[in-house]
């Protein structure tokens, strides 16, 4: 069932990930060449990053921040679920290696995202109040939310915030001698279906765009 959700749930990420691109974009580029153009901006800031004083320059701490928690979360996507999606088998060798050098630093990148940007996208009284309209049968729901962007950018922010406890604690907890095998093949399975649901916030922040 968990390599079936997998694969819909990945053709769906590909899928919008291609829309966002497009929406992006005034010419007609490639999915490759978005990217390429994305990991060029981060590579760049990173080369900047050790020109400047840190206290002057707190947007490119958050890039940098941003852009490594990024990274690190897609490494652990592709090591994760391919594995499933093309064997079925669960994650051993080198792409469990890969995933347990990415999984740290994408902890520590969760950690400073939300004490670098929780104020920023905090949600409001008046963001509660746009927010209840979705709920009225009068309100034009693609118009809503072509209107409302900085709000899903909101919701989806403290979305990955709450997903990323279940999908780092159920880890942790699973290296402690608490639990029997049908303990662990629990926590197995909370923490795939916690980055499956985690993998589709993060394509949804990036839809209303990202910081």
């Amino acid at each position: 069932m968990f390599r079936v959700i997998s694969i819909l749930s990945i053709l769906l990420v590909i899928f919008i990930t291609a829309k966002i691109a497009r929406s992006q974009s005034n010419d007609s580029v490639s999915l490759v060449d978005w990217l390429r153009h994305k990991m060029k901006d981060f590579g760049d800031t990173l080369q900047r990053l050790g020109k400047v004083n840190f206290s002057e320059n707190l947007p490119l701490i958050k890039t940098v921040f941003y852009g490594a928690t990024l990274v690190s979360f897609l490494l652990l996507v592709l090591t994760g679920f391919l594995p499933v999606v093309f064997t079925g088998a669960h994650l051993s060798g080198f792409f469990l290696m890969i995933h347990m050098v990415a999984g740290p630093v994408f902890a520590f990148g969760m950690v400073g995202l939300t004490l670098l940007y929780a104020y920023q996208l905090r949600i409001s009284g008046a963001d509660w109040e746009r927010l209840y309209q979705v709920f009225r049968r009068d309100t034009q729901k693609s118009k809503f939310v072509a209107e409302n962007g900085e709000l899903f950018k909101k919701i989806t922010f403290w979305m990955a915030i709450v997903l990323s406890i279940p999908l780092i604690s159920s880890v942790a907890l699973s290296m402690y001698p608490i639990y029997g095998p049908a303990g662990q093949e629990t926590l197995l399975e909370l923490h795939g279906y916690a980055g499956l649901a985690l993998l589709l916030v993060f394509v949804v922040y990036f839809w209303s765009e990202g910081p």
